[in-house]
């Protein structure tokens, strides 16, 4: 059977809450009003981001790029990834507020707290997904 990358899988989520970010953070004042929505969308986004690398692992796994990877790589890798990007939104969020006079970043406690909730949320999913991927490897091997 054929596996294809797909880019809507991978990529549909991450972007629903982008746009969703921009809409509410541009078109509303809902972000001023409730500052504290800004956190569970940190959170989210690094959780929904695992789901993307996971598609992309995933697949260069069954493609043979690699091969059994530990439980605890798995989740270390993921979790660096995430961190990675979190700390490239905030370089983005910083040239914002740089360039464009927005207000992103009202301090660095609230960008320590940002990077802080995405890289929870890619934790979390990163074990999250790493016990979903060895119940599904198990199911294999007992068919």
């Amino acid at each position: 059977m054929a596996r294809t990358l797909s880019l809507k899988r991978i990529f549909f989520w991450p972007l629903i809450l982008f746009l969703l970010n921009e809409f509410l953070s541009r078109a509303t004042t809902v972000l001023d009003q409730f500052p504290w929505i800004d956190n569970p969308m940190h959170f989210l986004g690094g959780f929904l981001i695992v789901q993307s690398l996971d598609e992309i692992f995933q697949y260069l796994r069954w493609k043979g790029y690699y091969g059994k990877v530990h439980p605890l790589l798995y989740i270390a890798i993921m979790t660096a990834f995430v961190g990675t990007i979190a700390i490239a939104w905030e370089w983005h969020e910083f040239l914002r507020d740089t360039f464009f006079g927005e207000h992103t970043q009202p301090s660095q406690a609230d960008t320590m707290l940002d990077l802080f909730l995405g890289i929870v949320g890619g934790l979390l999913g990163a074990f999250l997904l790493q016990i979903k991927n060895q119940r599904s490897t198990h199911r294999k091997t007992l068919r």
